[in-house]
Order: structure tokens, then sequence, then C-alpha cells
């Protein structure tokens, strides 16, 4: 299969820091539609293309990254987190008021990502898969940051095309809450699902 993002799609990075402000705000506003707050402490950050070519960019900045190889290889792990047009991919982040909490609350909600659902109205739960082979790309990845994606299969992808509610919830012996989205966000994820395949120049 033909790899939906290349190297050369990316900005060299002199043309991304002249472009960083704009590209950054882009970014913003579309983490800003995806964001899905479950509780008090748990937020879905939904990912697209958008999102992901801006983290990539990002990195490669920060490493100052050019050999085509080790590039490639980056872009490889994070385009994984670009949704393929029967899912939503996105990153689960817990946040807490204080470091002793942060650290007790992490115990209590081990494996909390096997706990996270979708819903499209009338249709059953559909439990989040973590996303393992983040966790090799990202080694030193803080504990409170996991990567999940969501399976809707065709009747999934058709029911919100059909312009059913869709709602997001956890149900961890430790934490419990649910969310019906508002028509923003559901709007913007079914965008991502027509997004299939597609990389623009």
């Amino acid at each position: 299969m033909k790899r939906a993002l290349l190297a050369k799609h990316l900005l060299p990075l002199a043309t991304f820091e002249r472009r960083r402000p704009e590209l950054q705000a882009e970014a913003q506003a579309h983490r800003e539609d995806r964001a899905v707050q479950i509780g008090g402490s748990a937020t879905l950050s939904f990912e697209n293309e958008i999102t992901v070519r801006f983290r990539l960019q990002e990195i490669l900045r920060h490493e100052a990254m050019s050999d085509d190889a080790a590039v490639q290889a980056q872009i490889d792990v994070y385009a994984t987190l670009i949704p393929d047009g029967a899912n939503f991919k996105a990153t689960l982040r817990l946040d807490f008021a204080s470091a002793r909490e942060r650290a007790l609350k992490l115990q209590q909600l081990r494996g909390i990502e096997n706990y996270v659902w979708m819903q499209i109205e009338r249709l059953s739960r559909v439990y989040a898969i973590a996303e393992r082979n983040m966790d090799h790309a990202d080694a030193q990845r803080d504990e409170a940051l996991q990567y999940v994606r969501f399976e809707l299969g065709e009747t999934g992808v058709q029911a919100l095309r059909q312009g059913r509610a869709l709602s997001f919830g956890i149900d961890h012996p430790a934490y419990s809450a649910r969310l019906m989205v508002g028509e923003n966000v559901r709007q913007a994820l079914l965008t991502d699902l027509h997004q299939r395949e597609r990389v623009r120049p």
C-alpha cells in the first residue's frame, strides 16, 4: 500500500520556521474542535492529518533532523495517528491539580485506556484500542498520555453521516464519566472520516 505521508510532504525546516505561527494557529484551531473532556481529569484530543503533520514538523524542528531515513522513520510512526476513514484516533490525556494527586491517581487509573468508549446513537458502545506502537516510539513519554483509536465500521460511519448523536465515556472502576459531544465536534470528526489516503502536496 502506498504510504499516506512521506518526507517530501513535509516542509523544509527553514520554510516551516517562517510559516510556524500560521501553521500553529491552524493546528490549534483543529485541536479545539476535536477536544473532548470526559469528567474532570480526562481529555481525548482527536488527531487528523493537520494536527499530526504539525506535530511531526515540531519534532523535526526540535531535533534538527534532516536525514531522510530518520525523518521517514518518525513519519511512519506518527502517521499511524491519522484516521484512515473508518476510525477515530486520539491522544488521551490525564490532568491533575498537583504532583502528589497526579502520582496517586496514575496508580489508581492504571489501564484506563482500556475503559474508554465511544457510542453512536442507537448503536452499541465501541471501546478504545490502545496504540501500543506509540509506546515504542516515545519511550520517555508522560504516563498520563495514551494513544487510542476507535473503530467505527461501515455501520458507524453511515450512522454519523445520518446525523446521529455521538458520546464518549470512561467506565474505569476508579473513574466514571460520559459526555455527548456538541455538533461542532461531531462535524469535525465526521470531516476527518473523509480524509482517507489524502495528503496535501
